[in-house]
């Protein structure tokens, strides 16, 4: 039914980009809630946030064009602070949180030493996306997903080719 996914990267594997595919094509609600390069934004966020960019136009455009709006993108605008979200709600019941981050280091070398949970519980996950909503509130939408620049592209892939390095 719905996903949201709050996370400060949005680096996802092909495997977990594949599913957020094949799960938007049967018409699961999928929402973003990540970091941006916007002026406001913290000057890290302007490292990784192209490569957020990339992903989640990736994502977008490998949809057919009447499921494309299944896909909802915000990102963090905070005067200066930082998205370090790093949870997951689905069918609002169940939420996977903890201290990996949606990136290369946590998602593809396992070389940090993490924690994760997954909780089912209708009312932890409504207090979740409580949350969830209140980020939004400070969240510009990304009107057009799909589309993303020369110039973020070409930060996304110094940042894909420098991940094994910087995570």
């Amino acid at each position: 039914e719905e996903i949201v996914i709050n996370h400060m990267y949005f680096h996802p594997t092909q495997d977990i980009q594949d599913a957020l595919v094949q799960a938007a094509e049967r018409g699961v609600k999928i929402k973003i809630i990540t970091c941006g390069t916007h002026a406001t934004c913290p000057n890290g966020q302007k490292i990784f946030g192209p490569r957020n960019a990339y992903n989640y136009a990736n994502l977008v455009n490998r949809l057919p064009e009447e499921k494309k709006s299944n896909v909802e993108v915000y990102e963090y605008t905070q005067n200066k602070k930082g998205l370090h979200k790093k949870v997951i709600v689905f069918d609002k019941e169940h939420v996977l949180a903890g201290s990996s981050n949606f990136g290369y280091k946590s998602l593809e070398t396992s070389s940090d030493h993490e924690v994760n949970f997954l909780a089912s519980s209708k009312t932890f996950a409504k207090e979740t996306l409580d949350v969830c909503d209140k980020d939004i509130a400070h969240s510009e939408k990304v009107e057009n997903p799909g589309k993303i620049s020369y110039m973020q592209q070409g930060r996304a892939a110094a940042h894909r080719l420098a991940a094994p390095l910087i995570g």
